[in-house]
C-alpha cells in the first residue's frame, strides 16, 4: 500500500460545511475499505481554504475513484510519504 494526499479546495465554504466534509469522510471508512483504501486523517487549513486528507491505497486512481464515488470533492491526488520527527531535547 502507498500513501496519498487528496487535496480539496474549499473556497467560500463555511466552517460548518468544512466540518460536515471532514465528518462525512470519516464516516465513509467502510466504503473506502471495500475498495482497499484507508482514510488516515484530515488536515484543514482554514486560512488557505484547503482540506488535505491522507489515504493509504493501491494507487492514486483507486483513491480518487472511491472518493468521487462517495460524493467527496477531489481536486488533486498526490503521492505522499511520512517522516518521523524527534522532539528537541533541551
Amino acid at each position: 500500500m502507498q500513501l496519498f494526499v487528496v487535496e480539496r479546495h474549499l473556497i467560500g465554504w463555511t466552517a460548518e460545511e468544512v466540518d460536515f466534509l471532514v465528518q462525512r469522510t470519516a464516516r465513509t471508512a467502510a466504503h473506502f475499505a471495500a475498495a482497499g483504501v484507508r482514510h488516515l486523517g484530515s488536515l484543514v487549513l482554514p486560512t488557505d481554504e484547503i482540506c488535505l486528507d491522507l489515504f493509504e491505497g493501491p494507487d492514486a486512481d483507486a483513491v480518487a475513484a472511491i472518493n468521487r464515488a462517495s460524493g467527496l470533492r477531489v481536486d488533486r491526488v498526490l503521492a505522499a510519504r511520512t517522516a518521523a520527527f524527534a522532539p528537541k531535547v533541551a
